[in-house]
């Protein structure tokens, strides 16, 4: 298969799957909050394969470096100063705020590695207006929709409140300023989103491509401000499964070209974490006294502290970061 393909391919299925599902379990599922859990608990799934399975591969792959060891030395550092940052805002009491900020964070680790798929399978870039736009839109959007009532499951993915205020006012005593934040980092988010994708049609930079996008974006901001938020659950999920998705098809093809017994294993090391995190959360569904091991798999920060690691040791892949650090 052409890169182009390929890539195409990837796409539509990544972009497809998510929506889909979200479309197929809003039917299923008489009442909005029992969508919203199983969604969250889907993608908190899908999402421990994805980091543990990521996690490993990257760390083989610095065995065919020049200098492995710095790789493996940059690993362990910036996972380090990862699970630091995650300790203090739990010993703090500041877990929302990192939750809120994981938001641009892994908005940007997409980013990154959509340049990185462009560049493999199409030989090419995206151009840095058209893509930074889409970014900090998205970023913005979905920092927004943080106040969606959908947003507040507690860490145990069990809901508990109905709107922001009462739930930000019950459970922090920041929580004014934490929704000032929230409004004014998504509200400055669209506004520079704007001024870019502007600037891009001033130049009448990839007309073909910016200005469609341009309009897309304009009428979804447009909803987005008639409704007066998006459904954060809905949005995470897509974004996150598009993610993740994204690399099962590109590595799954990857490991078929190498060998069919490759990919053999990479899909039964997927199965394999999928029916053990999903064999500990149904003990937690089903028993009323849970052991600690099982209640883990069922536990927000523990995903928000690999989600922190994983985008942050990513960089590590980054030429820029290869070249800031002088492993290039």
């Amino acid at each position: 298969m052409d890169g182009a393909r390929e890539y195409t391919c990837n796409k539509l299925i990544s972009l497809g799957l998510p929506l889909a599902i979200i479309i197929v379990s809003w039917f299923s599922f008489s009442e909005p909050v029992e969508q919203w859990r199983f969604l969250l608990l889907l993608v908190v799934t899908i999402g421990y394969t994805h980091y543990l399975i990521g996690g490993y591969y990257q760390l083989k792959s610095y065995t065919r470096k020049h200098r492995p060891q710095q790789y493996y030395i940059w690993f362990g550092l910036l996972t380090i100063i990862a699970t630091g940052v995650w300790w203090w805002c739990w010993s703090t009491d500041r877990m929302v705020e990192l939750a809120i900020f994981m938001i641009p964070y892994f908005v940007a680790h997409g980013f990154f590695n959509e340049q990185t798929f462009v560049a493999r399978q199409l030989g090419t870039v995206l151009p840095p207006g058209i893509i930074g736009s889409i970014t900090i839109w998205l970023a913005a959007v979905t920092t927004l929709s943080f106040l969606h009532p959908s947003a507040f499951f507690d860490k145990h993915y069990e809901y508990q409140f109905q709107t922001a205020v009462t739930a930000f006012q019950f459970s922090y005593p920041q929580a004014e300023s934490i929704v000032w934040w929230v409004i004014g980092f998504g509200l400055l988010g669209l506004v520079v989103a704007a001024v870019i994708m502007g600037h891009v049609l001033y130049r009448r930079q990839y007309l073909q491509v910016s200005l469609p996008i341009a309009v897309i974006g304009l009428g979804l901001t447009g909803l987005y401000l008639y409704m007066g938020t998006f459904n954060y659950v809905y949005l995470l999920f897509f974004l996150l499964m598009y993610h993740f998705i994204t690399w099962m098809i590109y590595s799954g093809v990857r490991f078929y070209e190498r060998s069919p017994t490759q990919l053999g294993w990479y899909l039964a090391w997927h199965l394999l974490i999928i029916g053990a995190v999903v064999a500990m959360m149904a003990s937690v569904v089903v028993s009323t006294v849970s052991d600690q091991v099982a209640f883990m798999a069922m536990n927000s920060y523990l995903f928000l502290l690999l989600t922190t690691i994983h985008i942050t040791t990513s960089f590590i892949n980054e030429t820029w970061f290869q070249r800031a650090v002088g492993l290039r």
